[in-house]
């Protein structure tokens, strides 16, 4: 699978109100919105109970829309003019927005934005990721990242772990293994990571 091949780190504090109370680490990916098989009610589920969850924080792991994978994206890009670049940038600035106004429940709760092989680069340079995060203002997450994640208390206890996330990786297999071979072996190159989290596999898993 070709990506930006992005690499970023991050960090993030969560301030829980007393020493008892919970939250919840909720990731988001491959919504591939649009998707003539986009599961638009499950997403609609999925963003009112963000809503009404507000000890809820979220990571994108990309693919939010049904874009060009990499290799027929930079066909398209590089066979049309730049005017007519910068009218499919209007349309994908659109859809852009329309995602930000979606998940603007989770603003101040969301953590960062990753990226995914369904992506749209527009004549500036700037990735669709790259224009939602900074709409979202957190930080973007490239293809793969690291993220520190500080849980703190009013008496000023604290405690943090490592979360680490990819997109996906190529070599899944065909198996029903195969994809948790594969964030087992990627998740080899890290140590000291609590949460790996892999995306762009669509099955649904054990």
């Amino acid at each position: 699978m070709r990506t930006s091949g992005l690499f970023q780190t991050a960090q993030y504090r969560i301030n829980l109100k007393g020493r008892s109370d919970d939250f919840w680490l909720s990731i988001f990916s491959d919504v591939h919105r649009d998707h003539p098989q986009f599961a638009k009610s499950e997403w609609q589920e999925y963003l009112r109970w963000a809503k009404d969850t507000p000890n809820a924080y979220f990571i994108g792991n990309g693919d939010y829309w049904e874009w060009y994978r990499a290799h027929t994206r930079a066909a398209v890009i590089s066979d049309v003019a730049k005017e007519e670049h910068r009218h499919m940038d209007k349309e994908r600035e659109r859809a852009v927005a329309l995602f930000a106004k979606e998940i603007e429940p989770m603003r101040g709760r969301l953590i960062g934005l990753g990226d995914g092989n369904h992506t749209w680069e527009f004549v500036d340079g700037e990735t669709s990721e790259q224009k939602l995060a900074r709409a979202m203002d957190v930080p973007h997450l490239g293809v793969c990242s690291v993220v520190n994640i500080i849980v703190s208390t009013p008496n000023g206890s604290q405690c943090s772990f490592l979360y680490a996330q990819h997109h996906g990786k190529a070599g899944s297999g065909h198996t029903v293994g195969g994809p948790y071979n594969t964030v087992a072996n990627w998740a080899k190159s890290f140590s000291g990571v609590t949460i790996f989290v892999m995306g762009d596999d669509h099955s649904r898993g054990f």
